[in-house]
């Protein structure tokens, strides 16, 4: 079960060293889904479809480990994390981009 801590935010992904800009998601949340392990901080966003394009390029080149920077409501958070699968959004030519914080 998920526990929404923002929404309304602005996504913003790079490579994990910082210096590529992968992309900029608007309408951003950050969820913490419990798990066995203990709570995990879940950044997401939807993507138009170029830029669910370019992410399904970095999953299919085998990239998953990302730096992420969520702001909201006056409070930013950013670090590295880990690209999950996408999904397709209900929502046509869509996609949501989904981050985890490691």
């Amino acid at each position: 079960m998920a526990n929404r801590k923002h929404q309304g935010g602005y996504l913003t992904i790079f490579s994990a060293d910082g210096t590529e800009l992968y992309g900029e998601l608007a309408d951003a949340v950050w969820d913490a889904e419990e798990s066995d392990g203990g709570e995990n901080d879940i950044f997401s966003g939807l993507a138009s479809e170029g830029t669910f394009e370019a992410f399904r390029k970095l999953n299919m080149d085998g990239i998953e480990h990302v730096a992420y920077k969520f702001e909201a409501n006056g409070e930013t958070s950013s670090g590295q994390g880990r690209l999950l699968a996408l999904e397709r959004a209900a929502a046509p030519a869509s996609g949501m981009i989904r981050v985890e914080r490691v």
